[in-house]
């Protein structure tokens, strides 16, 4: 009974970013019922502009490794520290999850597809676009969804929760803008950087927790 309690205060403080992600999450499954694999690549591929261009190629880099180190410093600077040393866990995690899952799935990436369909693709130029059996899951989203969850979960601003969602969220849009991954890749990127960032989270706050009893029986 206790438990579920502290579940569902963790869940009713954190609401905006659930409610933001959880968003995304349910209108791509629902997507996923509605459309043949590759719509969502083929979509992008006929309607690029160069600002939309620019636009994800910047977003793209949302997730890599200056996101951490940017987080890590960043928490250091405001005295965070017990957060900041569990912004290389996230990305520890990720990555070991992440190589480990597109090997054990071995999907082909969108350009293999389309070449063995027949099927045409405008790349976005200059971009270089992967191939091999390394779709599913989306690394880059599993990446941005992980940290700039855990991001918003140690926030205490609804509207930086919100925003931080959004970051995650647009970092594995751009995946598909650039036909590197399918929409169902980038759905379960983004499932598992949701289930990671939260984990990773409730974790340090069930240890304070736990230390916060400690001592006041200690105390009495």
């Amino acid at each position: 009974m206790i438990k579920y309690r502290l579940m569902k205060s963790f869940f009713q403080e954190h609401k905006s970013y659930f409610l933001t992600v959880g968003t995304f999450i349910i209108l791509s499954i629902v997507f996923l019922f509605f459309i043949k694999k590759g719509d969502v690549v083929l979509f992008f591929s006929e309607n690029r502009t160069d600002n939309w261009n620019t636009f994800f190629i910047m977003v793209n880099r949302l997730g890599e490794e200056w996101t951490y180190l940017a987080g890590f410093l960043f928490l250091l600077f405001i005295k965070k520290i017990r957060h900041a040393i569990f912004v290389p866990v996230v990305g520890s995690f990720t990555m070991f999850f992440s190589y480990g899952l597109k090997a054990l799935f071995a999907h082909q990436r969108p350009k293999m597809w389309a070449a063995s369909n027949h099927i045409f693709i405008n790349f976005v130029p200059e971009v270089y676009v992967n191939v091999g059996y390394t779709s599913f899951p989306s690394g880059h989203t599993f990446s941005s969804f992980a940290i700039f969850g855990y991001f918003a979960l140690v926030s205490k601003s609804p509207f930086l929760k919100v925003f931080f969602a959004i970051c995650g969220i647009l970092g594995g849009l751009a995946r598909i803008y650039l036909s590197q991954h399918f929409l169902e890749d980038i759905l379960f990127g983004g499932i598992l950087g949701i289930s990671l960032a939260t984990g990773v989270y409730y974790f340090l706050l069930n240890s304070d927790r736990q230390n916060y009893v400690k001592k006041i029986i200690v105390n009495n």
